[in-house]
């Protein structure tokens, strides 16, 4: 697979239990040579309760066939938000 890998979308989401608590503009995803993914995103609008609580996962818009989506579990204690940026540690990817 590749070493190193990034990833760029205009729409995204971090979702708990099924609803919204982020919906995201622009995100980056990137995979670093030790298999750890980050995320860092733009944020449009947000539900800090929602936010704060567990699991959360990020979903965004694969185009690819089939499309789909793609699916992130967020590392507990690892979501930060800064005004409108958000960064967060990932797990590997979900099949979705």
């Amino acid at each position: 697979m590749f070493r190193t890998l990034v990833m760029r979308g205009q729409r995204g989401s971090i979702l708990w239990s099924g609803s919204n608590a982020a919906v995201l503009s622009q995100w980056t995803l990137t995979k670093d040579e030790q298999n750890q993914f980050t995320l860092s995103a733009r944020i449009d609008r947000a539900d800090t309760f929602r936010l704060r609580q567990l699991p959360l996962l990020f979903t965004a818009p694969r185009a690819a066939r089939p499309a789909g989506l793609w699916c992130f579990p967020v590392l507990p204690k690892t979501l930060l938000v800064q005004g409108a940026s958000l960064t967060a540690a990932l797990g590997p990817p979900e099949g979705r």
